[in-house]
């Protein structure tokens, strides 16, 4: 009983620091073309991760070519600079700068280019990457000419397209606009704005529906059933294994037809409780249900999964262990677990609050830790 009570005064504790509905912070809907890796470092006084891409050719010529993105854009949009970047022979480095897409998002830091430069220096020391080539497009290429001025020796070449920061726009006349008014002016945008904003200033005034993929999504929206046990069973790495001629593959869920998984009865009971309907028939409940929350929060899946009990052929591999053998610093660990349930890190409320709560072994705490997120009211938001 006291493990129980302990459990649920975190739980508890948590609850109280809901985190507003909104498209997720760091674009975990948002699928990347390539592996998204991750730089985690200090700067600032704050534990920070740059999310960056990697991609590798099979025939190597030798070099490296990182491509730096604009303030309106993120590394995903250097998809179709990539590939052939790849097929001649690059190593094709693309990273999210802090505060921008899949990276973290501080609430307090001197965005510089003094300070994007030197953070992406660092994570290219990190990954062995020497004297590339840095090619910037927008802000992306006023970064690349403030890398190039504080690090002449440890590259090879620069490119630029359409860069800003070389206009004096204080000769030509235009007038200072300061940080309340640009708050403002951000405020007031809306999807219908920012297209037009693109279309006018990127694409000739041509759009293609391709470009909408690279738009945030502003409705908040709560997962529906499907989503939600999808992402209970990815949150907590216990996929189900499935031979396949091109080698194992783990699946989140299966459904063999559109009214019923009906080869796993614990999944329909799991989605009836949630508001899962018959997506042909009937309309999915679109608000959380009291009893939605309490099934949530009772579930043997949900417990026993954070402990990796409900499948033998997933064994050690759950998110817990996997996460207490990879990251043996408590904050560390709990940071992992926050981006694996929530995707986002915790505030610095939510850690002090988790680390003052540790008690017993480690992997038991983690579990704890792990089921408390997962009732979360912000796990079934997204």
């Amino acid at each position: 009983m006291a493990g129980i009570r302990g459990v649920l005064g975190l739980l508890l504790a948590l609850t109280t620091t809901l985190q507003p509905a909104g498209a997720d912070p760091l674009l975990a809907d948002f699928d990347y073309p390539h592996p998204v890796q991750h730089y985690d470092f200090q700067s600032q006084g704050q534990s920070l991760t740059m999310a960056f891409m990697d991609v590798r050719p099979q025939q190597p010529n030798g070099r490296t070519i990182v491509l730096l993105h604009g303030k309106n854009f993120c590394a995903a949009t250097w998809e179709a600079s990539i590939g052939p970047l790849r097929d001649e022979g690059y190593r094709v480095v693309v990273p999210d700068q802090i505060g921008f897409c899949k990276s973290s998002k501080p609430q307090a830091y001197q965005f510089s280019l003094h300070q994007l430069a030197a953070n992406t220096h660092a994570l290219l020391a990190s990954i062995g990457v020497e004297r590339p080539i840095v090619l910037g497009h927008s802000m992306g290429g006023m970064l690349a000419f403030r890398y190039a001025l504080m690090y002449p020796r440890d590259m090879t070449g620069l490119i630029v397209v359409n860069p800003i920061g070389l206009e004096d726009w204080k000769a030509k006349g235009v007038p200072l606009v300061g940080v309340d008014q640009l708050y403002e002016r951000e405020r007031k945008t809306s999807f219908e704005s920012i297209k037009r904003y693109q279309e006018t200033t990127y694409y000739a005034g041509t759009w293609k529906p391709a470009y909408v993929r690279y738009f945030a999504r502003y409705e908040a929206r709560r997962l529906s059933a499907e989503q939600m046990y999808d992402s209970m069973i990815t949150a907590t790495h216990t996929e189900q294994p499935m031979a396949t001629t091109y080698g194992l593959v783990r699946y989140a869920n299966q459904l063999p037809d559109p009214t019923e998984p009906s080869t796993d009865s614990r999944v329909v009971d799991f989605m009836n409780q949630l508001g899962r309907g018959d997506w042909m028939l009937i309309d999915r409940l679109s608000a959380p249900t009291i009893l939605g929350l309490l099934y949530q929060m009772n579930d043997t899946q949900n417990v026993n999964r954070s402990l990796g009990l409900s499948n033998a052929n997933v064994g050690v591999t759950n998110r817990v262990h996997q996460i207490d053998a990879d990251y043996p610093d408590d904050a560390q660990a709990i940071r992992r677990m926050f981006l694996a349930s929530l995707t986002r890190y915790p505030t610095d409320q939510e850690m002090a609050i988790v680390m003052g709560r540790r008690s017993g072994p480690r992997y038991q705490w983690l579990s704890d830790l792990q089921w408390a997120l997962l009732n979360k009211l912000d796990f079934a938001f997204n």
